[in-house]
């Protein structure tokens, strides 16, 4: 099978499963009796830290799917997490705690919610102060201003709900190069070909949910990532 690379196409990820990872169920359980076992469910959010989650075999993987988007094709799939038998509350802070060991988390606006639900709470996403995950608006293709975005499902949408991804790099390559199609030669001389890609910074705009005075726009670097062993 075909190593996937950062500059795929939907054609790629379909024929591929390197991008997708599996909790079995026996991992499954354990994650659970973990959670029934040791989760104090009283403790506030930011008590929680990484040494709360300690189910080795689960972090060894997600470690490997986080690899996979940071240093591979930007993007991955944990399935298997365990959903039946935990409350919404306890699947909540497993998925915090588990986060934890990846990063640093961030708000996602002005009201400093680290944790926002997706639903469809009527709000208007082509709004000054809209926001898609609260609406049930089809959403434009956007990156979120964060080195790793996680979604995770606790309930299936009776319909509606899917994420759909794109590769920024065959994107851009697309954009500008409307006459051609990305050919295999072509995709896999794409990693030497980076001049392709614009030399400005990244542009985000931060909406009325994170300002009170209007919608605003903010730069950030584009960044590159390498594998360290420290």
């Amino acid at each position: 099978m075909k190593k996937l690379t950062f500059s795929w196409l939907a054609e790629d990820l379909k024929n591929s499963d390197e991008w997708i990872f599996r909790v079995d169920e026996k991992l499954a359980s354990l994650i659970r009796d973990f959670v029934k076992d040791q989760f104090h469910l009283e403790k506030p959010l930011f008590e929680y830290s990484k040494k709360d989650f300690q189910v080795e075999p689960v972090l060894e993987l997600i470690r490997s799917a986080v690899d996979q988007a940071m240093l591979g094709t930007g993007i991955a799939l944990v399935k298997g997490l365990p959903r039946e038998g935990l409350t919404e509350l306890e699947f909540q802070k497993m998925i915090w705690s588990i986060s934890l060991h990846f990063g640093v988390p961030r708000p996602q606006g002005k009201s400093t919610q680290y944790l926002s639900e997706v639903s469809n709470q009527g709000t208007q996403y082509r709004a000054p102060n809209g926001r898609g995950y609260s609406s049930n608006a089809k959403l434009d293709f956007h990156a979120d201003s964060c080195d790793l975005a996680l979604l995770a499902c606790y309930n299936r949408a009776k319909s509606g709900g899917e994420s759909l991804v794109s590769s920024s790099h065959s994107a851009i390559w697309l954009k500008l190069h409307p006459s051609l199609s990305l050919s295999a030669g072509i995709r896999k001389r794409l990693p030497e070909k980076r001049h392709f890609i614009p030399s400005h910074c990244s542009i985000f705009q931060r909406r009325k949910s994170f300002s009170a005075n209007g919608t605003e726009t903010v730069s950030g670097p584009r960044r590159r990532f390498r594998k360290s062993n420290h």
